[in-house]
């Protein structure tokens, strides 16, 4: 038996995956941002180590592209919120490119926003939100069907004025030609806190 702690399988238990045929690589990110800080350096994030990415044959596990993809995307709007990014149309396409057509997030409010109203106030929100820290925690993949996957995770987010924590619900596509293969179709969100 193996044993998965923060997402990393503890090397004497790496045998039982190869037995399996899944070959375990090194890690392909140093931090949960792919080389950046943690997101804000959130409590449990600081010292966690990077996960590492397991792949069948040439393939890269749908659960780990996702975690992958939801801290990336975070990271993505932290520097944006806060100016860290310049504001151009390159440094924004990080955005755009992964957001799929007919994408909708339901806010922790209840209310429903569309693709193409979500990024422009993503947008033009560049630098609106100095200091603004946001981590992710509590990562859940529930399943997968053919090219769609749903996860859950924890969003935080600290400013001057406090601290908030939502549940979020996703589900993705499978989309060549992304950073980490991936399109988000919709979100959900809820209050923790």
């Amino acid at each position: 038996m193996w044993v998965i702690k923060f997402g990393v399988i503890f090397r004497e238990k790496l045998q039982d995956l190869n037995d399996f045929g899944l070959a375990v690589m090194e890690p392909v990110v140093t931090s949960w941002a792919d080389g950046v800080e943690p997101l804000g350096g959130g409590p449990a994030e600081a010292s966690t180590p990077a996960p590492a990415i397991y792949q069948r044959g040439d393939v890269f596990l749908m659960e780990d592209r996702c975690k992958k993809e939801i801290i990336e995307l975070h990271q993505f709007f932290q520097e944006w919120l806060t100016g860290a990014l310049p504001a151009t149309p390159e440094a924004f396409r990080r955005a755009g490119e992964v957001v799929g057509a007919g994408f909708v997030i339901i806010g922790p409010d209840g209310k429903l926003t569309e693709r193409e109203t979500l990024l422009a106030r993503i947008e033009q929100g560049h630098g609106g939100r100095p200091g603004l820290r946001m981590w992710i925690d509590q990562f859940r993949f529930w399943r997968q069907e053919g090219q769609i996957a749903l996860a859950t995770y924890q969003e935080w987010q600290e400013t001057a004025e406090g601290r908030t924590v939502r549940l979020s619900t996703a589900i993705f596509r499978e989309k060549a030609g992304t950073p980490n293969g991936l399109e988000w179709l919709h979100v959900h969100e809820t209050w923790v806190a």
